[in-house]
């Protein structure tokens, strides 16, 4: 971190109020920094005026406003940083006039700056923090539409006819069928604001363009600006799409950086934000959008041409690929293109089944991975993202747990394929379009295709279940890593000292009882951790019940809530935590001769290996336990 002195500022400002924990939140207007303050009493206003750029404050009732002028938005900028190193004041302060501010740097230090962390290990993160917030939110949306279409099917309520309009629906219907489709097709918003929520960027200007670029006045069938194919590429809103509402945070996010670095402060609170959002704006209408069509009208004609090969194997490819199309946001193209003979001539559609198979073999994949994980954390976020899965968001699955370790993914892929075989094979078709996952099911028709169909469900989800139990290890142990390290560094003829190192890491006991006990106290982790929140929601409602009670006198019944509330949980988790800290204290012993033994086996590595780039790899696979049981 360079110095700054706008952190330097947002230091001052934390000690003149009290510190960090004496406020709770701190925000800006167009010249104003603000902190909601806990205790007026710890404010110091005199020191906050002595800032050079200070140039009053005000109170408006627990608010302290800073006078600053257009540079407030900077010291606040500052301020989060501050807060979301998560250190204590002293310690920020401490760092900041230790730090070095040379303008030549030691050799040490620069290559250290140079020792970048590698693309690929920086991706899946990324991935995982971008995506994880939207989770709640495809979860919720898939369940609603579940709902919307198991009663549209009971005709309990009515959906748009096609070219029809929303307010020919009864209230219900209406209110039902935008509750099940905004979640989904609005969803890029959702997704665009975590890209620069992750960057730590704008917030709101984040919501202004995805506002803007999911707009209705976007609606419709947009403006035409040129023709591949004999297909128009047009200008129309970013509904439905992922992808792009991912590479318009990116895009929004320097962009605002690059503006901040040259706008003059005085006007930048009344420009950037125009320029900001009016340039991202432009740019997402005229390049990137059509971009992402060219690639929609590709993939669209090329499942066109797949479906109209003989012998179910067009479904099968279509069922195998879904999973990666819904990763690119193309699945929404793809999916007017395969129910086109539903919802145009009555006629119905082999290649929509594919949907539902595809996501059946994620479910299968993720199962799979469940069932062999050694992390209680895997095992509860595959059980979190199953229900939303059933409806067909397979997102919290994909993103969550399939995608990052790759390999399940690909299975999971490789389930769709058989499972679309086997119904391209037997004549399944959509005679209607409904939900997705098993919702599917209701547009099966009757007979053989229903049966079929969700017999191919079924198959798919059976075989990446399969597959990923037989080829998948969702820890490799430290011992295979070493060796096929050592394989590739020394080719045929393996290094003696490290072979050796291999015989201990696979046979040595402390190694295995390290790992048991640290699998038992995530497990008792996890499990205190539900109970206490069980205990919370228990607690809530027994005191409002109890409090009722009280009020009609009824003392001996708040009693008996009262030691029913703690039987209930309260000695339960005492227990568990009880037998929690004596395995910790165990796994304390345990730990001491562990890294020990990781030391020795270092240093026997380093006396063979001088190479410092495949001297990193040994020390992540003896390490591997620790960055496991740390995800």
């Amino acid at each position: 971190m360079e110095k700054s002195k706008y952190y330097e500022y947002a230091l001052t400002f934390f000690k003149a109020i009290g510190g960090i924990s004496n406020q709770t939140n701190v925000y800006n207007c167009m010249t104003r920094l603000r902190f909601k303050i806990l205790d007026k009493k710890l404010v110091n206003e005199e020191e906050i005026k002595k800032v050079s750029i200070v140039k009053n404050t005000n109170w408006n009732g627990d608010e302290l406003q800073i006078i600053i002028g257009g540079d407030c938005y900077k010291v606040k900028d500052q301020c989060n940083i501050i807060l979301n190193e998560s250190i204590s004041l002293e310690k920020a302060i401490e760092n900041f006039y230790n730090q070095k501010d040379d303008f030549i740097l030691e050799k040490s230090e620069l290559e250290v700056k140079k020792n970048n962390i590698k693309f690929t290990k920086k991706i899946m993160p990324a991935i995982t923090a971008i995506v994880f917030p939207t989770i709640p939110i495809l979860i919720g949306s898939g369940i609603i539409g579940g709902i919307q279409s198991l009663l549209v099917i009971l005709h309990v309520l009515q959906t748009p006819a096609p070219g029809g309009s929303i307010t020919d629906l009864s209230l219900i219907s209406a209110i039902m069928f935008v509750a099940s489709k905004v979640g989904l097709e609005l969803v890029g918003v959702v997704f665009l604001i975590s890209v620069v929520n992750y960057l730590k960027g704008d917030i709101y200007l984040a919501i202004f363009l995805a506002l803007g670029l999911t707009s209705r006045y976007l609606f419709g069938n947009g403006w035409d600006l040129f023709t591949l194919f004999g297909q128009p590429i047009t200008i129309k809103s970013y509904e439905g799409t992922v992808l792009p509402m991912i590479a318009a945070g990116f895009l929004l996010h320097y962009i605002n950086k690059w503006v901040k670095s040259w706008m003059p402060t005085q006007i930048d609170v009344v420009f950037r934000p125009a320029i900001v959002f009016f340039t991202c704006f432009i740019i997402m209408l005229f390049t990137i959008g059509p971009f992402f069509r060219i690639i929609e009208q590709f993939i669209s004609k090329f499942v066109i041409l797949t479906g109209k090969i003989p012998g179910g194997i067009g479904t099968g490819i279509l069922a195998m690929i879904w999973q990666p199309l819904v990763l690119t946001g193309t699945h929404v193209a793809v999916v007017t293109a395969i129910t086109l003979p539903m919802t145009t001539t009555g006629e119905p559609s082999p290649m929509y089944t594919a949907v539902q198979i595809a996501v059946m073999g994620q479910i299968g994949a993720s199962v799979a991975v469940a069932i062999l994980a050694k992390n209680q954390k895997t095992k509860i976020a595959v059980m979190g993202g199953i229900p939303g899965a059933i409806f067909g968001i397979t997102e919290p699955l994909i993103y969550g747990i399939n995608l990052p370790k790759i390999k399940p993914f690909l299975f999971g892929c490789i389930g769709g394929l058989f499972g679309g075989l086997l119904a391209g094979a037997t004549g399944v078709a959509q005679f209607q379009r409904t939900g997705t996952g098993i919702m599917s099911w209701m547009g099966l028709g009757t007979g053989v295709s229903l049966y079929m169909g969700i017999i191919s469900g079924f198959v798919s989800l059976g075989v990446a279940l399969i597959i990923s139990l037989l080829l998948f290890k969702d820890r490799i142990p430290e011992y295979i890593l070493v060796k096929k390290i050592n394989k590739k560094t020394f080719k045929k003829n393996t290094n003696k000292t490290l072979s050796e190192v291999v015989a201990v890491l696979k046979t040595n006991e402390v190694i295995k009882k390290y790992e048991d006990l640290l699998q038992g106290k995530i497990k008792l982790d996890s499990t205190i951790e539900i109970l206490e929140e069980n205990q919370n929601q228990t607690k809530f409602k027994i005191k409002e019940k109890a409090n009722k009670l009280h009020l009609k006198g009824q003392k001996e019944k708040v009693e008996i809530l009262r030691i029913k509330y703690n039987e209930y949980l309260v000695n339960k988790i005492s227990i568990l935590s009880n037998k929690r800290n004596a395995l910790i204290l165990e796994l304390e012993k345990v730990q001491e001769r562990y890294n020990l033994l990781i030391k020795d086996l270092t240093n026997k590595i380093k006396n063979e290996i001088k190479n410092e780039d495949i001297l990193i790899k040994y020390k992540e696979a003896l390490n591997s336990i620790e960055a496991y049981y740390s995800n």
